[in-house]
């Protein structure tokens, strides 16, 4: 009875992977790095974001903040970058 229970509230649980937000890291200016929540994930593109107060600068998206040059941008599967507010 309680796996019947657990299967039940698991299936509610469950979140389907191309809409899970993750955290990642964009430099702002040299040195500087901000935290963003993103929808990046299983694409062959780079994961890039502007913010709508300035959409002509377009920001990377890494996984961890001050990348080292084995680190690679997170992914997308749109070319467009996403739009923060």
């Amino acid at each position: 009875m309680l796996a019947f229970v657990l299967a039940i509230g698991m299936s509610f649980a469950y979140v389907k992977a191309d809409l899970a937000v993750i955290q990642g890291y964009i430099e702002t200016s040299p040195g500087v790095w901000e935290s963003v929540d993103v929808n990046c994930i299983n694409g062959n593109k780079e994961c890039r974001v502007v913010f709508s107060s300035d959409p002509n600068t377009v920001y990377m998206v890494y996984p961890v903040q001050n990348p080292g040059e084995d680190d690679k941008p997170l992914t997308s599967s749109s070319l467009d970058p996403i739009v923060l507010d």
